[in-house]
């Protein structure tokens, strides 16, 4: 027997619903290896979420297309963040959110620099943990 799902509504987002999209993500990767790796302990948490709300506010709403599937309070369960073709971020966009980067990873910005460098597009999905699996559209 199956489990009842949770609807939600999938839509695009604005600048309204970021540090909650943040915060979806934050705790998506919360124990990831590669965050782990790349994003100093201390305040790690609060470390991803920043980090997200930087990504989506400074690369993803202007450069690309931040989606979330929305619970029935309207509260982002899912998030997913993907850079377009057709809106090249200025490398002055990409120079400042390097430095911000380099505050907010802290002392594990050395690991995460080289790969941020290359990885310029900034693309993610996550899931808050407790949503796994519940939701259907």
């Amino acid at each position: 027997m199956a489990a009842e799902g949770v609807r939600v509504q999938v839509r695009r987002i604005g600048p309204e619903l970021v540090e909650a999209a943040a915060d979806v993500l934050a705790d998506a990767f919360e124990g990831y290896a590669w965050t782990t790796w790349t994003v100093a302990a201390d305040r790690h948490r609060e470390r991803l979420a920043a980090l997200f709300t930087l990504t989506i506010g400074t690369v993803g709403l202007p450069y690309g297309d931040v989606w979330a599937a929305l619970d029935a309070d309207g509260r982002p369960a899912a998030v997913a963040v993907w850079m377009r073709p057709d809106r090249p971020v200025p490398d002055e966009v990409w120079a400042a959110v390097a430095a911000r980067d380099a505050e907010l990873a802290g002392d594990r910005y050395p690991d995460m620099a080289p790969a941020a460098r290359r990885r310029r597009d900034r693309r993610t999905a996550g899931v808050t943990r407790r949503g796994r699996g519940a939701a259907r559209v």
